[in-house]
């Protein structure tokens, strides 16, 4: 069987993925968008560093991004890994689970919407600073200013062997070949539940005619679990 595979993002990137193909461009790195975190962390560091809002969770939050790698924190009591690594675009077996990503990252990127949260602040405590304008690609000062809407994508067909784990980083072939083989024995609520942690790093980009597009119209949210959506197919 073939399994279908889901991506969340924002209209930001709409465009680009739909003329390259999903993976294509990593704006992470292609826009310098670690390069845009890593300075605005600087200047953070130099001028907020006793600033309330400007905390020991951002930081470190932030701090692993820029490092790219795991974050192990506690939530609620419980210990829990964040994976900050964005050296490929990573796809979910759970459609939920991309449209959650799509409707709590506004800007479609985590690593963009740190960068806007950092600006914020900066600005909002008067802090003198100017962004060089080769680290500046999505001209962050107005980018509030754009009408941005999340995104599902969706991937029709990707190749077992150009995909690795999320959790340890291997070869997907081996898991998803099991998943096959035992994929009758689930139920719906089971599908649910555990298709939530099946994600997966694409190794290489997938084209364009794999990939659907829908615009996300949600309502309430994750917090108070009353998140609701609507997918609309678009052209």
């Amino acid at each position: 069987m073939r399994f279908e595979y889901y991506h969340g993002t924002s209209n930001l990137f709409l465009k680009s993925i739909k003329e390259n193909g999903l993976g294509a461009i990593n704006p992470t790195f292609d826009n310098q968008t670690l390069e845009l975190l890593k300075y605005l962390y600087g200047v953070c560091e130099n001028s907020l560093f006793s600033c309330s809002e400007y905390d020991i969770s951002t930081r470190e939050t932030i701090l692993a991004m820029i490092k790219q790698t795991s974050l192990i924190t506690k939530v609620n009591g419980n210990v829990t890994k964040f994976n900050f690594r964005h050296k490929n675009i990573y796809v979910s077996l759970s459609e939920f689970k991309a449209v959650i990503y799509a409707s709590t990252n506004k800007y479609g990127s985590e690593v963009l919407q740190q960068c806007v949260k950092l600006y914020e602040l900066l600005i909002k405590h008067n802090v003198s600073f100017e962004i060089p304008s080769e680290i500046n690609f999505y001209n962050i000062q107005n980018i509030e200013k754009k009408s941005l809407k999340p995104i599902l994508v969706k991937i029709t067909h990707i190749d077992d062997d150009n995909l690795i784990k999320e959790n340890d980083f291997t070869s997907a072939s081996e898991f998803l070949c099991a998943l096959r083989e035992n994929y009758h024995l689930l139920d719906e609520k089971q599908k649910y539940s555990n298709f939530q942690y099946m994600n997966f790093e694409i190794l290489n980009p997938i084209s364009p005619n794999f990939l659907e597009f829908y615009e996300i119209d949600f309502m309430g949210n994750l917090k108070d679990k009353n998140l609701n959506y609507k997918l609309k197919r678009m052209l």
